[in-house]
């Protein structure tokens, strides 16, 4: 049924979508899909996928694909393992234990990678006070070459005005 808000390609399909697969004694395979006309409207496996990915139908559970008296008829004569790999697909069990196993796996990933980025963070932060109190000595020779280019000037200023007031004084003992 291929209708409502959740309908695949509905124009391309209609309200039904028919899926028929050729299995070959040779062991190969093709499939068709019909739109509601029955009419062949692809045969690429990707749109087979596309389809069963919108409607979430799940190949591999073999609750799908089992019939209802196929399904009674393997509880009751399989071994207590068959059944509980059965049971475990059906329920996606162990998809979810992958999933978690998975899970676990980039945790603990992300938590080494942490503990690296700790400590760079670590030792980044040495390095920028190390930096940092650089910059503040650095900051402070600027500041005492500043000085003491004030200060050369200052001695300059006070050595000319010195000779001024030398040759003023010359000046008016020569003229008394």
């Amino acid at each position: 049924l291929n209708k409502g808000g959740d309908a695949y390609r509905h124009e391309k399909y209609g309200d039904f979508i028919r899926i028929e697969r050729d299995i070959r004694s040779d062991g190969s395979t093709s499939y068709r899909i019909k739109n509601a006309a029955n009419k062949v409207v692809s045969r690429e496996k990707h749109e087979l996928i596309a389809i069963t990915d919108q409607f979430n139908i799940q190949v591999d559970n073999p609750v799908s694909i089992l019939n209802q008296d196929n399904s009674k008829c393997f509880m009751t004569s399989s071994k207590d393992k068959d059944k509980y790999t059965f049971f475990c697909k059906a329920t996606q069990l162990e998809q979810i234990e992958n999933d978690i196993r998975d899970i676990r796996d980039k945790l603990q990933a992300m938590e080494n990678a942490l503990g690296a980025n700790s400590e760079s963070e670590g030792r980044l932060k040495a390095e920028l006070h190390e930096a940092e109190q650089l910059y503040r000595e650095c900051e402070k020779f600027r500041e005492a070459e500043q000085k003491i280019k004030e200060l050369r000037y200052e001695v300059i200023w006070a050595y000319i005005n010195e000779r001024k007031e030398t040759s003023q004084t010359h000046g008016k003992s020569e003229g008394v």
